[in-house]
């Protein structure tokens, strides 16, 4: 599980959902990982969360972690 999978998990899909403005269908398909968030909603997950959940967590191939 990794740690977007894991902070749904947490506060729950309806929840998160709520937070993003985004509907409960996508945030399960990121909990289950059939689908990765966008590069844009990856920076608003990070936003959202305070960063716990950095968008170089999501979306690796796009975004470089800071040293």
């Amino acid at each position: 599980m990794n740690i977007l999978q894991t902070h749904i998990a947490t506060v729950g899909v309806s929840a998160f959902a709520a937070q993003l403005g985004c509907s409960k269908q996508l945030v399960s398909h990121w909990r289950v990982g059939r689908q990765a968030p966008s590069p844009k909603m990856a920076r608003r997950i990070e936003d959202a969360t305070g960063g716990k959940v950095r968008a170089s967590d999501i979306r690796p191939d796009i975004f470089i972690a800071a040293a």
